[in-house]
């Protein structure tokens, strides 16, 4: 093993420019969407920038390849696998399409870090249960098509109007106006 810990740009030429704007950009945002089409660094740009920061956070994983990984394990064992890595715990088992207690309250109440490498469509970010990531977490998602990422900001700050309306409906109605 080397254990080399030189700076990125002696190990990658040009990306300490991009590791740095993903650095500020994960500052603010809690989300963080890498695409473009395969080849072009997305996941050694993820590595690097995940390398960079996951000692700050309780709990952390890269989970390479989801695309892969769901067709050849099936998503209820990639999830499984995941879930145990991030509360380490070895005897997680969901069998149900969403997480429930205790998980969900455990996940909830820890931050961490997570890249999901390789992600096919927002199904498979949701089904992870990264809704359920406790405040100050951070998701960094590489995938091959742009559209995917949107939909995963927009589908936390809609998680969180529903928190601020309590769930009332007519909350949610005014919400949106």
């Amino acid at each position: 093993m080397n254990s080399y810990s030189g700076s990125a740009s002696e190990e990658f030429i040009g990306i300490d420019y991009q590791k740095k704007k993903i650095l500020e950009l994960i500052k603010q945002n809690r989300v963080i969407g890498l695409w473009g089409m395969g080849g072009i660094g997305k996941t050694t740009l993820a590595d690097v920038v995940y390398k960079e920061v996951s000692n700050t956070f309780e709990s952390c994983y890269f989970l390479q390849n989801v695309r892969e990984k769901i067709e050849k394990k099936g998503k209820e064992s990639v999830r499984n696998e995941f879930i145990s890595i991030l509360l380490k715990d070895k005897e997680i088992r969901i069998d149900t399409p969403s997480i429930g207690y205790p998980y969900r309250e455990r996940l909830n109440n820890i931050r961490v870090i997570v890249v999901l490498d390789d992600v096919k469509d927002p199904e498979q970010v949701d089904w992870m249960g990264v809704k359920h990531f406790g405040d100050g977490s951070k998701i960094i998602l590489t995938a091959r098509d742009r559209q995917l990422n949107p939909s995963v900001d927009f589908l936390h700050l809609s998680y969180e109007f529903v928190r601020l309306a309590h769930g009332s409906p007519l909350a949610l109605k005014d919400f949106g106006c």
